[in-house]
């Protein structure tokens, strides 16, 4: 499954918060819908198959934890849950939510946006296709046009850290 593929509900009622995590889950290739609205939260979820949900533990007339056992009532027990909260950073309440609503992590505020993108990476880590299969394909080959060197680099939706060496042998065709 690509990126692409995971589509990802964010219930998050600070729109600041809201707008930067559906920024960084959409430029990460993710399909993301933002909503302040634990209703509207569930009203979506009867109507798209989400693989993932991202939840405020605090959010007005409804609390995370009761939205992310109605989501899983809903959407069924593939649903991968993130719970995170500014409020609550105490680690029995963090226990605790994720013991109730089985929920993959719990991370507190102000969030990592890096964080957040290596746990949905481990949480999907056996599901993800790995997008460096072109480019090392290439790699193994001999004498590679320049025209297949680029195309190869521009396949990779993302790039991690170790994969620049890789990357700059297939540049400079070292």
């Amino acid at each position: 499954m690509k990126r692409s593929e995971i589509k990802v509900l964010l219930v998050e009622d600070d729109s600041s918060q809201g707008k930067a995590i559906q920024e960084a889950l959409k430029r990460s290739g993710f399909d993301v819908r933002w909503t302040t609205s634990p209703d509207d939260a569930l009203t979506t979820a009867q109507q798209v198959d989400y693989k993932l949900a991202i939840i405020d533990c605090l959010l007005p007339k409804s609390n995370g934890i009761e939205l992310a056992e109605k989501l899983k009532a809903t959407l069924g027990d593939e649903l991968r849950l993130i719970l995170m909260s500014g409020i609550y950073k105490d680690k029995s309440f963090s226990k605790d939510a994720i013991q109730k609503t089985k929920a993959n992590a719990f991370l507190t505020k102000p969030l990592d946006i890096e964080k957040l993108l290596n746990t949905i990476d481990e949480i999907f880590a056996d599901q993800l296709e790995a997008d460096l299969p072109l480019l090392l394909d290439t790699l193994t080959k001999k004498d590679i046009p320049t025209s297949d060197r680029t195309q190869a680099v521009e396949s990779c939706s993302s790039v991690h850290g170790f994969d620049l060496p890789l990357i700059y042998s297939m540049i400079f065709g070292s």
